[in-house]
């Protein structure tokens, strides 16, 4: 049985630990979990399936079935592990390696303590990578990514191209592997090795490659944290670019209230919520831009609405870096760290199915935009039933598809008609260097609603390598370089 929501006690002790550790000379948390295991999904969530079933879904547009396959990853990913830490049952997810470990360390493994390397989102700079101005934003959000142990062998193993073995973490292979290619070569067929595949049957585990993006935000540890909440962009001081600090629906989340993760939203009684409140995600008053929250709007809800792990001192430093933090609202070691959002990507069909999940704790988003709840299977429990979802899976019948809490930023283009696989359509490593593409490559679409074939002018000049939909590649291959033919 799931147990993401904390019982008191729990959650009194995990604070009084990590205060405790913050304060100690080491300030190291590795002797307070045991060994953790990255884990596959389960076959019992038909994880991965059927390529051709799947693929018909994708051309027929078949929102009904495509939706319940991703309610049910969603469920695999989020179900328990074997694995534990400061004294509670991990989600599959949280077992996962990450970037560090991956690209950085290239040593996944069983560890003392989740991969939890806070960055900011890399979408944030959409604008400044295809040379326009980006506006500067108060940035609350902070990311990282991880790996289903399938994707990190795949990732970890070179790939054989044009008689020779490449390997796809290093920028420099990946440059001299851009390098290879004849002249003659058609940019359909300058491409990298595919990720393995095989559909999970019979109730045998099956084997297909995920790729993640969870995106954060701040709870406190005390008083009543505001949670920006998504009620569409006519809910925002700014439409056109409703970034969640500009929202006027919050909730207020308490810590202290130990209510069931089931629990809706009602509105605020001061007189009987008791608690100050830190506005910390969501006021831009401080930098003279327009406020967030209004207070007349304010919902209440317990903290076991959202899943969340408190942070240590060294992940409470981390979470600041990335998020840019403001004195006001600098995370502490004790605070938490709050699921909102995550991206997820399986090469269960070629150009492989792309979910945006979204944290939506009671009724939809009026309008369904750009995803809703709807055809949530049973096998969703916990806080991740209160979560919202579109998905992109072909790349001719596109519409929306976005995070709330992530491409409604100003340095995203049109972010509100984003498209998932319109963006990861262009990633590529070669041709010259671009801001923020640390491996050169086609920039992020500025109009994500038109179809990006290989027949497309884009491709024609340089020479590029397409990177099978993965931009996580050309973002972490280390040492970061490019070489043109």
């Amino acid at each position: 049985m799931n147990n993401y929501f904390r019982l008191g006690f729990t959650f009194a002790l995990i604070s009084a630990v990590l205060v405790a550790c913050s304060n100690s000379s080491s300030d190291s948390t590795n002797n307070l979990g045991a060994n953790i295991t990255p884990q596959n999904i389960s076959a019992e969530y038909g994880i991965p399936g059927n390529l051709s079933v799947l693929t018909s879904w994708a051309n027929e547009n078949n929102i009904p079935a495509m939706r319940i396959h991703a309610w049910n990853l969603w469920a695999g990913m989020t179900a328990d592990s074997n694995s534990t830490y400061l004294g509670i049952t991990l989600p599959i997810w949280e077992t996962w390696c990450g970037t560090q470990e991956v690209f950085i360390n290239q040593n996944c493994g069983s560890t003392s303590e989740p991969s939890r390397s806070f960055i900011s989102a890399s979408q944030l700079t959409h604008n400044s990578r295809a040379g326009f101005p980006t506006p500067q934003s108060n940035t609350q959000v902070v990311s990282y990514n991880k790996y289903n142990p399938t994707q990190v062998t795949y990732l970890s193993t070179p790939h054989i191209t044009n008689g020779v073995a490449y390997d796809y973490r290093s920028g420099t292979s990946l440059a001299a592997l851009n390098a290879s290619w004849p002249s003659s070569t058609a940019m359909a067929d300058r491409v990298i090795v595919m990720p393995p595949y095989v559909p999970t049957q019979n109730g045998v585990q099956g084997e297909t490659s995920i790729e993640s993006k969870p995106i954060f935000f701040l709870i406190k540890r005390t008083g009543l944290t505001a949670m920006p909440l998504w009620q569409g962009p006519s809910d925002s001081w700014t439409p056109a670019t409703p970034s969640p600090e500009t929202w006027k629906t919050c909730i207020l989340i308490d810590p202290n209230n130990f209510s069931p993760s089931s629990t809706t939203p009602v509105p605020y009684d001061p007189k009987i919520h008791l608690g100050s409140i830190n506005r910390g995600n969501t006021d831009n008053a401080v930098n003279g831009q327009t406020p967030g929250c209004v207070a007349s709007k304010y919902l209440y809800a317990p903290m076991s609405t959202l899943y969340t792990f408190a942070l240590t001192s060294q992940a409470a430093s981390a979470f600041n870096t990335s998020k840019g933090a403001t004195q006001a609202s600098l995370a502490e070691a004790g605070d938490f760290s709050a699921l909102v959002a995550m991206h997820i990507m399986t090469n269960e069909i070629l150009q492989w199915t792309m979910e945006t999940f979204y944290w939506q704790p009671g009724p939809d988003t009026p309008n369904q935009f750009p995803g809703s709840k709807m055809y949530m299977t049973d096998n969703v429990t916990g806080p991740y039933r209160n979560f919202a979802i579109c998905q992109a899976w072909s790349n001719t019948n596109l519409t929306p598809c976005f995070s709330p809490y992530l491409e409604t930023y100003p340095g995203i283009p049109a972010g509100t008609t984003s498209n998932c696989i319109s963006c990861h359509t262009l990633a590529t490593i070669g041709g010259p260097p671009l801001s923020g593409i640390p491996n050169g490559g086609l920039s992020y679409p500025l109009n994500y609603l038109t179809p990006t074939t290989t027949s497309s002018s884009v491709w024609s000049s340089p020479i590029y390598t397409k990177l099978d939909g993965m931009w996580s590649i050309n973002q972490n291959a280390l040492p970061p370089a490019t070489v043109q033919k």
